[in-house]
């Protein structure tokens, strides 16, 4: 069972919210690690396994808020 551990949000200028959440997704999940190289972000790679495992990942979102209109903007 999924489940939001806490929520924290600010607000960040008139129309615009930042939201942090930790999700704890109830069993653990591999976290697959990518290798970026500076200059050249086109030649990321996924990194073989063995990978690191949790249960806890953190989403971050922006809100745009104005009256009656509420949008999530990026995640």
């Amino acid at each position: 069972m999924t489940d939001v551990v806490y929520h924290e949000y600010q607000k960040i200028d008139r129309h615009h919210i930042s939201h942090s959440y930790l999700i704890d997704v109830g069993d653990e999940i591999e976290i697959q690690q990518v290798m970026e190289y500076k200059w050249k972000v086109y030649d990321s790679v996924i990194l073989k396994p063995p990978h690191p495992k949790t249960r806890y990942f953190e989403l971050v979102a922006t809100e745009y808020r104005d009256k009656d209109v509420s949008l999530i903007d990026d995640l």
